[in-house]
Formats: structure tokens, sequence, C-alpha cells
């Protein structure tokens, strides 16, 4: 939820919405106006795919190894740097 957070920030900053909350559409959406680092976006995918809960019909939750949790607690620091950044490049007046 924190990287959840911390996209939101971005894009209320903006001005925007993205259409929808799962970390696939967030990093689709932030395609449009930002470059994301590809390892970055390749750990937030993997972890967008532990978890399809929007649909009742495929509902479907994957047990992350105890191994990805280092790797997912360096994403929350990446997503707060990234988003720290690009917020910071808009300057106050953006």
């Amino acid at each position: 939820m924190s990287i959840e957070k911390y996209f939101m920030a971005l894009f209320l900053r903006r001005g925007s919405l993205p259409r929808n909350h799962t970390l696939r559409d967030l990093v689709e959406e932030t395609r449009d106006f930002a470059r994301i680092d590809p390892s970055l976006e390749e750990t937030l995918l993997f972890m967008d795919s532990l978890q399809r809960i929007c649909s009742l019909d495929h509902f479907e939750v994957v047990e992350p190894s105890v191994a990805d949790v280092p790797r997912f607690l360096g994403a929350i620091d990446r997503v707060a740097a990234f988003v720290e950044a690009e917020i910071g490049a808009m300057g106050e007046g953006g």
C-alpha cells in the first residue's frame, strides 16, 4: 500500500488520477510522463502478479517467498526516491 500511496502523491501533484490502482496500472500510466528504472518496473510488475484480486471470477493470490521480502522493501525505498525526484523536478510552481 505504501507504494501505491507514493504513486498517488505523484499523480495528485500532477493534477490527475490513474484509471486504477494496481501496480501494473500505476506503472503503465506513469510511463506516459516519466521513465521508471527497468529493474524497479520489473519488481513492481512481479509484485503485481502476486495478487489478482480485482475480479471475483479470477481471484488469485500467490504467496511470495521469504527471499522476496528484501526485494519488496527495496522497491519501497526506490519508489519513494523516484517520486520525490519527480515531484522535486516539477518545482514549487508545477
